[in-house]
């Protein structure tokens, strides 16, 4: 399955949402690469981080592409039955030509103004790519998500999205964890984080339920 995980918008939690993907399909026993195509390489710097300091955990490879990525992806998914890519936070040749050829695109939404500002342009990629690779899966979460249950964020964002319905809205929300942070910088997936702290718990619920709910 080729994963991409894709938004026009800097700072959704692209590369968060891709490194724990990939640390999730690594623990089911998957063959997973990791396709670094954003030129601000925090996919790749936590796979070094990871394969170098932390090899008691499920190997995950990494390459970086960048470019018209299309063809290279495609040549790869003939020896990786998983590939998750990550992508810079715009409109690039990379997610384009990656949107062609991917089974799934998973767009990580902020719910702030700005962010839901973006969805109209990451869904116009989408639109246009469909009519190349019809069989592309579009879903969307809500990422970064506030904890503070009293505030309307994520009402209101659901309910904007909700207009888009090329996207699949996911039932589960990523909340905004200090523990995916230090995850990312330590080269762990959050499944991983030793400690029994409600937020860790939570957030290994989280990125399970995310998964699952994707068919990833």
């Amino acid at each position: 399955m080729i994963v991409l995980v894709g938004s026009t918008k800097g700072g959704a939690g692209k590369s968060t949402a891709v490194t724990n993907i990939a640390t999730v399909l690594a623990h089911q026993k998957k063959e997973v690469l990791l396709f670094d195509a954003d030129r601000q390489p925090t996919s790749s710097e936590w796979e070094t981080e990871r394969r170098l300091n932390h090899s008691e955990h499920p190997k995950i490879t990494c390459v970086q592409r960048y470019g018209d990525i299309d063809s290279t992806i495609l040549e790869l998914s003939e020896k990786y039955a998983n590939i998750v890519i990550d992508v810079a936070g715009r409109d690039s040749d990379e997610f384009r030509s990656a949107l062609t050829v991917a089974d799934v695109v998973m767009v990580p939404i902020r719910p702030s103004q700005a962010d839901l500002n973006a969805v109209h342009n990451t869904v116009r990629l989408i639109i246009q790519a469909h009519r190349i690779n019809p069989k592309i899966s579009a879903y969307c979460f809500l990422n970064q998500a506030p904890t503070n249950v009293k505030g309307k964020e994520i009402e209101l964002a659901r309910a904007f999205i909700s207009d888009y319905p090329e996207l699949k809205l996911l039932s589960t929300n990523i909340y905004d964890r200090k523990v995916y942070r230090d995850a990312l910088s330590e080269g762990f997936g959050v499944i991983e984080m030793v400690g029994k702290s409600d937020s860790e718990n939570s957030a290994r619920i989280e990125i399970l339920a995310l998964v699952e709910e994707a068919g990833l």
